[in-house]
């Protein structure tokens, strides 16, 4: 069985092993498709409002994918979003 290579603690700041750098990859896809689905809902659901906090993510949502009003590819708005989610506007929002 082949021995683990073996990490420096300067070197271990910056290294993120393949598999986990994938799965963070599809995290951040999978909460950026429940919010484009939240936001949708949202639309669909005027003239009620949500609550002041949840529209300031949904603001955020907005600004880098519009309203789905007819039948799109929307893997360019997923990606925007995951975008926007690994530049951590939405934790500001809880800070």
């Amino acid at each position: 069985m082949p021995q683990p290579r073996r990490i420096d603690i300067s070197q271990s700041q910056t290294w993120v092993h393949p598999g986990r750098q994938i799965m963070l990859d599809n995290l951040r896809n999978i909460l950026a498709i429940e919010l484009l689905a939240a936001c949708q809902g949202i639309d669909l659901l005027a003239p009620l409002r949500t609550g002041a906090e949840a529209q300031k993510a949904y603001e955020i949502v907005r600004s880098v994918s519009p309203r789905v009003n007819a039948d799109r590819a929307l893997a360019s708005d997923i990606g925007a979003i995951a975008h926007v989610i690994s530049e951590a506007a939405f934790q500001k929002l809880l800070n």
